[in-house]
């Protein structure tokens, strides 16, 4: 097991959640990547650029900003520590491979993992019917 310190690729931050491909969310000592046009770098995880903003909001979701102390104390530890919240919180991920930004300006990334081909084909059929 890797511990939490700044050269740890997963950084000093991870979120586990349950779903059926082991994915999670973590922060990462080289913020510079987040810069990068390409960031699909890791193996299906999911990269933060501020772990802790996420950690403060689900504390106010929950319900218990103390558990921000909490986080904030154990942020300089050199063990791994968890924190169970009181209460599920649906996460729902995402993958855009194309969206308008706030200025309303098209964007498009490549699809690294191949799905509009297919969802294109399966619209096509619905459509067809």
């Amino acid at each position: 097991m890797k511990l939490p310190h700044d050269k740890n690729p997963l950084g000093k931050v991870k979120y586990l959640f349950p779903n059926p491909h082991a994915v999670y969310v973590h922060d990462t000592p080289y913020q510079q990547w987040f810069n990068e046009p390409v960031r699909a770098a890791s193996h299906g995880c999911i990269r933060l650029e501020d772990p802790f903003s996420l950690a403060k909001l689900i504390a106010e979701e929950q319900g218990v900003e103390s558990l921000m102390d909490n986080v904030i104390s154990a942020r300089d530890l050199r063990e791994s520590k968890t924190f169970h919240l009181k209460e599920p919180l649906p996460i729902h991920l995402v993958y855009w491979t194309a969206w308008a930004d706030e200025n309303g300006r098209i964007n498009f990334r490549n699809d690294i993992y191949r799905r509009d081909a297919r969802d294109t084909q399966s619209l096509s059929q619905l459509a067809s019917l």
